[in-house]
């Protein structure tokens, strides 16, 4: 992969496609990849194409940053546990059963889609925190120059 794929996907790609591309360019899913090579293409981006890749990154950091709502969530999973112990079991036994088993489901859907996220999140720190290196290395080559 060349320096031109390279910008092509930090400039064009969807937030997805930019992780995805560059778990597989730096091996972060496989664990084998050409790293310095990949590393040697980044340096040789313009330093605007840097400056919004790591713009880019830092809207997905933030996008995937589910620390927000885990307030809500434990909130609501309060509320939710508070409900469920107010019904009245004589009525029918397999009500509270159903509500149970929908939660869990919910639950584990949710778990996983976070486990994603949680991951593309760390690669596109990663990937932010190569960008920045490689830009803090061209401003210095600039004014040695």
């Amino acid at each position: 992969m060349n320096s031109e794929d390279i910008r092509d996907i930090l400039l064009n790609s969807s937030e997805k496609d930019i992780v995805t591309n560059f778990q597989t360019i730096f091996g972060l899913k496989n664990g084998s990849s050409n790293s310095i090579i990949h590393l040697n293409e980044i340096r040789k981006l313009s330093l605007s194409t840097i400056t919004l890749g790591i713009a880019r990154m830092e809207k997905i950091e933030q996008e995937l940053d589910y620390s927000k709502y885990m307030p809500f969530l434990i909130a609501l999973l309060a509320i939710y546990i508070g409900i469920f112990n107010s019904i009245e079991f004589e009525i029918n036994l397999l009500m509270p059963l159903i509500n149970l088993i929908g939660f869990g489901i919910f639950f584990l859907l949710f778990i996983k889609s976070i486990k994603k996220g949680v991951d593309r999140r760390a690669s596109a720190i990663y990937l932010k925190s190569i960008l920045q290196q490689v830009k803090e290395e061209k401003v210095r080559g600039m004014k040695i120059k």
